[in-house]
């Protein structure tokens, strides 16, 4: 979606009144809600939970530094079982809106390539072969 398509459709949204904008940005979902005084960001992660103990703590590991650096932070869907990240921000303008969304997406990606890293099986350190000495 171009800048100024999601401007107009940002605005379009504002002023409808309507509970719920579903977003397509980078093929990929975004979707902002109308919270009592503000507005829910969720940008889901291609990434499924396993449903295992395992998985989840490998990924609550990883954010850690990640909310650090970003506003909005890891959550489980729970009707999806996927991985997401979710924001709220007081409503403040349609500007910080497209801000918002803008800085969402880049977390998103970074979060992408983050679990895509830490599912690729662990690479075994190469070692020399031995040449008949014992270096032991």
């Amino acid at each position: 979606m171009k800048s100024v398509d999601l401007l107009a459709t940002v605005e379009r949204w504002l002023d409808s009144g309507t509970a719920e904008l579903l977003l397509q940005i980078d093929q990929q979902p975004l979707r902002i809600q109308r919270g009592t005084n503000g507005l829910i960001y969720t940008a889901p992660l291609s990434a499924a939970w396993r449903g295992d103990d395992e998985s989840l703590a490998a990924a609550l590991r990883l954010s850690g530094p990640s909310i650090r650096r970003f506003s909005a932070a890891l959550a489980l869907d729970p009707q999806t079982h996927r991985l997401c990240l979710v924001q709220f921000q007081s409503f403040k303008g349609t500007s910080p809106v497209i801000s918002i969304i803008e800085a969402l997406v880049n977390q998103r990606d970074v979060w992408e390539s983050m679990l895509e890293a830490s599912a690729s099986p662990a690479k075994r350190p190469v070692r020399p072969l031995s040449l008949g000495n014992s270096y032991v």
